[in-house]
């Protein structure tokens, strides 16, 4: 392959190549899924059926000189999510909650009619297909390795905040820690953790990964 090893080594030619490549693989997969969809309404399934849409990680196309998913910050977390049931009034109606890929499973298996196991984690998305207004959860996680799994990292996003925390699990070296303020910084540009103005965040947002992790643990 002629991928350097090095991010910021991919020149300008390379650069655009892969933007372009990306580009094209979304333009394909959206022609096909205009396919099923028609196909699904030529059927007359379409009343009868619901469709959800999802993937698994965004992709970082050489931001802060990185690419692909390996970070925590929003251009690699956020993904793509539509779900519509034929039988909700709502459909098509945009909603700015914050929602995870793990409420996605109670979320179908409440819509389908099904029991929803007890181990399973997250919510059901239910309410906010009927009134995407609703009100909702304050904060998502999400967890990512790096440094060849020697680090982990743990990040929280709330309505405007990003906060993540990597962590040796050894305990050998000090945690990094990353504080975005999202309201007049959505694209992450700015570490804000040792900012006076925002130590209070940083205290109440270490506690609610502190949760987290114990949870999980």
């Amino acid at each position: 392959m002629d991928i350097p090893s090095t991010p910021t080594a991919v020149d300008a030619a390379k650069r655009a190549e892969l933007i372009h490549g990306y580009y094209a693989c979304v333009s394909f997969l959206d022609a096909q899924i205009g396919k099923l969809l028609d196909g699904l309404d030529a059927s007359g399934k379409a009343d009868e059926t619901i469709v959800c849409l999802w993937a698994d990680h965004g992709l970082m196309l050489g931001e802060y000189q990185m690419w692909a998913k390996h970070t925590l910050l929003d251009a690699a977390t956020r993904v793509p999510l539509i779900i519509r049931d034929p039988r909700i009034a709502a459909n098509g109606t945009r909603c700015t909650k914050l929602v995870e890929l793990i409420d996605l499973f109670p979320t179908l298996t409440e819509i389908c009619g099904l029991n929803t196991p007890e181990t399973v984690q997250g919510t059901s998305l239910l309410p906010l297909l009927k009134d995407p207004t609703a009100r909702w959860k304050d904060v998502v996680f999400s967890q990512f390795p790096r440094d060849m799994n020697r680090r982990r990292g743990r990040s929280v996003r709330t309505p405007t905040r990003r906060f993540t925390r990597w962590r040796d699990p050894s305990g050998i070296d000090p945690d990094q820690i990353e504080l975005y303020d999202m309201t007049d910084d959505s694209i992450e540009t700015k570490n804000v953790v040792n900012d006076p103005a925002y130590a209070s965040d940083v205290a109440s947002l270490s506690r609610l990964l502190d949760q987290q992790q114990a949870a999980d643990d």
